[in-house]
């Protein structure tokens, strides 16, 4: 199993913003900008070097979100050429196994993007937060079911049995699941 955890946030280039919070979206616009960058030359460089070493698991551990689809906050849709070289290298690497988690929304989802950005489909688990949560969800297209607004934290459990199975989860501060999404570890590999 390999934990893999990038810095968001130091090599990121600036995020634009829009100024205007439209409902459900935060201020943020998609940079479509070639030059801009969400992990810097030599971060990308070493995941690259991460992906190709061994591992049947790989939780991509991030602050935040890589497949909501355009929260307007924070995020990988605010660096889509970034996004979409993320998926070509896990596809590129044929890095198994990839599972992403993230946080910073103050509330907690599934995202799944199940078409053939890397051959297998994509899971991005987001649990946040334990002190405070928002009042309303982000617009999300890749929303697998509903989303929480209240005080949450991620689990992450693996079955190592004959088809190993990863289980996802959710739950409220008192132990209740919100969300479970278990996804066989034969699902999350690179074809082709």
């Amino acid at each position: 199993m390999q934990i893999i955890l990038p810095d968001l946030r130091w090599f990121r280039s600036d995020l634009v913003n829009g100024g205007v919070w439209p409902p459900g979206r935060g201020p943020y616009l998609p940079n479509s900008d070639p030059e801009a960058t969400m992990l810097g030359a030599a971060q990308w460089r070493w995941l690259e070097a991460e992906l190709r070493k061994p591992a049947e698991v790989r939780i991509l551990a991030m602050s935040t979100q890589l497949l909501a689809d355009f929260p307007g906050f924070e995020a990988w849709a605010n660096f889509p050429l970034e996004r979409q070289r993320l998926f070509d290298l896990i596809r590129d690497t044929r890095a198994n196994g990839v599972v992403a988690i993230s946080g910073d929304t103050h509330y907690a989802e599934l995202s799944c993007l199940a078409d053939a950005s890397v051959s297998y489909p994509l899971y991005d688990m987001t649990s946040s937060g334990l002190t405070e949560v928002w009042e309303w969800l982000a617009i999300n297209r890749n929303r697998v079911g509903k989303g929480f607004l209240q005080e949450n934290f991620g689990t992450i459990m693996i079955d190592w049995a004959d088809d190993p199975v990863i289980t996802l989860g959710v739950s409220s501060l008192g132990g209740r699941s919100l969300i479970e999404q278990r996804i066989a570890l034969s699902e999350l590999q690179v074809r082709g």
